[in-house]
């Protein structure tokens, strides 16, 4: 469904996975569920340059690469750096959805800041967070407004 899906979005012409890419995606948890599958998907199909796709179109955490930045920061080397003074910052009475915010435009800022602003590294960013790339863009312009405190 997701082939179907975004090869026609993207106008490709990627239709199957082959064996090997199918393997790696059963093997894979999905602690992001359906989303996740999704992301990954969308991935493949804008990187396969046949109609099938193979390992090598996969992110690389599903071929088991550590998909480093150009800062070498990992996503929980990223979220260690963030959260040891992200509750501090949030004002007193604050909701769950107003903290979470918070910590989302912090997180973004902290990305902006390892990676930077050009198109090549917010398709870097999505790609570590696991979301994709026009996810990414919505998500920098809801904090636009909003930065982190």
């Amino acid at each position: 469904f997701f082939i179907d899906k975004y090869s026609n979005l993207l106008r490709r012409r990627t239709r199957e996975l082959s064996a090997e890419a199918l393997e790696l995606l059963r093997r894979h948890h999905w602690p992001g569920n359906v989303r996740e599958l999704e992301n990954a998907i969308e991935y493949a199909v804008n990187l396969a340059p046949g109609s099938v796709i193979t390992p090598a179109d996969l992110p690389p955490y599903l071929r088991g690469e550590k998909a480093n930045g150009t800062n070498g920061y990992s996503t929980a080397e990223t979220a260690a750096a963030l959260s040891a003074g992200a509750y501090d910052e949030v004002p007193a009475g604050a909701t769950l959805e107003q903290m979470l915010a918070n910590y989302e435009s912090q997180i973004l800022n902290h990305c902006l800041d390892a990676y930077g602003t050009s198109a090549e590294a917010k398709a870097q960013i999505a790609q570590r967070l696991g979301i994709s790339l026009a996810t990414l863009y919505r998500r920098l312009a809801k904090h636009k407004d909003t930065p982190a405190s």
